[in-house]
Formats: C-alpha cells, sequence, structure tokens
C-alpha cells in the first residue's frame, strides 16, 4: 500500500501556511473568484476565492526559528488537529528543504509521490544573513512562529513568516532591501488553506522572484519528490494578484507582480454531490488564446469571442455563489446584454462541446 505523504511547499522560497481567528469574507461585497476544481485522488473539489481583509500579525506565537537565522530550516509544526488535504490526513508538517526552497511534509524522509501546497514560491532566507555569516546564529531579523488558536471543532493554525528577506536579494547583493510578511492559515474541520499577505517591499523583483514574474501559488495533488516533478496537475493560480484566475496545469504558473498586503488568497476543501453546494464549472481549462472577452468593466454588453472553439458555445455569467443570472448562445463571437444586472464581480463561464473556459469580469 501506498504511503500518502502531504506536503505543504512553504517554499521558503516557496511557500506558507497560516491560522488565526476566523475572517470569513463576504463574496458578494468583496473582489473575488470562484472555481471548481476536482481531484482525481478524491471526491471532492476546491473552492477557490480572494478577498481583502486587514492583516493582522500574529501575537503570542510559539518561534519556529527560536530566534536563529535560517535558510532553508529542518523544522517540525504542530498544528494541533487533524488537517485533511487531498487524501492525507495530517496533524503535523515538518518544514524542510525542497529544490530551490522549503516545504512542509508529512513526516521528514518524504519519498515518491505527495500532495503539495505550494502557497508563496519565492526563495527566502533570514535578512541578518546579509550581516550574519553563518546559518543557526542567534539575531535573526526574520522569525518565523506558529499559533493554533480557537475552541475544539474550530481550531485554526497559523504559521507567519515575518520581514522573510529574498534569497537573492540577501546573497547577491550582501544587503537586505527587500522584504516580506506573510501568514498560511489552516482551518480545522473545514480544511480551508488561507494565503494572507501582510506588508512587503519588493523593489527588486528580479532578485526576489529569480527572474520569474511573481511567485507560484497553487495546489498539487501529487508531486514525486525522487524526480521532482508533478506526477498530476496542480490548481494554479496566475494573472494579475488583484484579479486572479485558476487554471489546472502540469506547469507551475506565476502570479504577474507582487501579491498586495493585507490580500487573501483562500482554498475551500469541499465534498462533492452536497445538494447545498452552488453549481459552480466541474472543470477549469487552461487559458485559450483563442478566446476574450471585453470590455472588463462592462457596463451594457460583454462581448465574448472564441475562435478556436468547436461548434455552438454555451455562455453563462454566474455570480460570485456560483448562481447563473444570465445565459446565451452564441457561436465563435457574441454579445451578452448586462445592462439589468447589479454592479459587482461575476464570471463568464463558456462551454464547446469539450472545454470550459471561465474568467472573471466586473459590472459597472
Amino acid at each position: 500500500m501506498k504511503t500518502v505523504q502531504i506536503v505543504v511547499l512553504l517554499l521558503l522560497s516557496t511557500s506558507y501556511l497560516f491560522g488565526q481567528k476566523s475572517v470569513q469574507p463576504n463574496l458578494t461585497q468583496t473582489q473575488a473568484e470562484t472555481s471548481e476544481y476536482q481531484a482525481s485522488k478524491g471526491a471532492f473539489f476546491y473552492l477557490f476565492s480572494d478577498y481583502q481583509t486587514p492583516f493582522q500579525p500574529l501575537t503570542g506565537g510559539i518561534s519556529v526559528n527560536e530566534g536563529r537565522t535560517w535558510d532553508d530550516p529542518m523544522i517540525v509544526i504542530p498544528l494541533g488537529f487533524s488537517f485533511r488535504f487531498f487524501e492525507a490526513t495530517v496533524d503535523t508538517l515538518y518544514l524542510r528543504p525542497l529544490g530551490g526552497g522549503l516545504a512542509l511534509v508529512h513526516d521528514t524522509t518524504t519519498k515518491g509521490d505527495a500532495p503539495v501546497m505550494l502557497l508563496y514560491d519565492v526563495n527566502l532566507a533570514d535578512r541578518a544573513l546579509d550581516v550574519l555569516p553563518l546559518v543557526g546564529m542567534q539575531g535573526s531579523e526574520s522569525p518565523i512562529s506558529n499559533l493554533t488558536t480557537g475552541e475544539k471543532g474550530a481550531r485554526i493554525c497559523t504559521i507567519e513568516f515575518q520581514n522573510a528577506g529574498f534569497k537573492g536579494d540577501v546573497y547577491d547583493n550582501f544587503q537586505s532591501v527587500d522584504h516580506v510578511t506573510f501568514q498560511i492559515r489552516l482551518f480545522e474541520e473545514q480544511d480551508i488553506i488561507e494565503l494572507h499577505m501582510g506588508e512587503a517591499q519588493i523593489s527588486q523583483p528580479q532578485l526576489a522572484y529569480d527572474g520569474k514574474s511573481g511567485p507560484s501559488i497553487g495546489l498539487m495533488p501529487a508531486f514525486d519528490f525522487n524526480t521532482e516533478l508533478m506526477v498530476e496537475p496542480g490548481l494554479w493560480v496566475m494573472g494579475l494578484p488583484y484579479v486572479p484566475m485558476v487554471v489546472i496545469s502540469d506547469t507551475a504558473t506565476q502570479i504577474r507582480g507582487d501579491v498586495p498586503a493585507n490580500h487573501v488568497y483562500r482554498f475551500d476543501r469541499e465534498a462533492r454531490n452536497d445538494p447545498n453546494t452552488p453549481d459552480t464549472p466541474t472543470n477549469i481549462e487552461e487559458t485559450d488564446p483563442t478566446f476574450a472577452s471585453y470590455p472588463n468593466p462592462a457596463q451594457d454588453y460583454l462581448q465574448v469571442s472564441w475562435s478556436g472553439a468547436q461548434g455552438v458555445v454555451q455562455a453563462q455569467v454566474l455570480n460570485m455563489q456560483g448562481q447563473p443570472v444570465l445565459s446565451q448562445q452564441i457561436t465563435t463571437k457574441g454579445s451578452l446584454n448586462v445592462s439589468d444586472l447589479s454592479a459587482g464581480m461575476y464570471i463568464l463561464k463558456c462551454q464547446d462541446k469539450e472545454h470550459t473556459i471561465y474568467t472573471r469580469w466586473m459590472k459597472r
């Protein structure tokens, strides 16, 4: 029997976790995108949304790095409750090196396939290393801490990286200029994953992101730690950081720019066939270069063009609860009359014989 291990790719150069008091977003009033992803490894899917809320620094947290400088640390993170991610159920995570950064894993000897949370894929290091010569010395300027709060059944584990430096900046410049603060929050029972962004200064993105456009943020149902390759496609956030979209891909994508402070990316794990679950898309295709919708924002009409579509296209406008509010058939081009819709965020879903594409847009 294959052992299932969990990796929370907190790739310090890579990903991060958090927990504190739950802030439930009102998705009808905030910028948000909802999408459904059915993993082949389980009868569930993930709903992605993003919203804005003031960043709450972690108070009373337990020091993970114990005041010592770090770069690719090996650290135990107890959750204090059972947490489900894809097919894995864990109560402890381990922060360990992986590739160019760090991962949170189910045990200290992860081999073979394991699910991975890649929540902030950039290469981080303690900012004090621009002065102090060795890892593990007292004098850290980038504390890592964690804390589990709440009552049984509704606990939240928060992992916070405060004032973390970017390895390219710390070592290439020998002076730490840029920094970032963020949290990863894991929710008991609901098995929700959230990335909360705090204050950051990123004046040298080419060093911070190792030449890429921004961080990678996503969920992978199976990652092979022997070959360091994805076994199954993952769910990835891409596009502009304040208006993201989600795709399924076997290659990690990047956000185009810096994720703003006070912004939250949220992944909800849901059971399938739940009658209370909104009718959201059942699959998400990668972005098709032949597809376009405009203008965005739109006031009276939303134009849709999909030259690569096969046959008739069913176009639907969904509200942020995944409920259809407008439906129309088009060919490779069409115009949707959205003048009667209330102002706010919506999802455009277009489906032909074989593919489903959706994008988020705003009604003025």
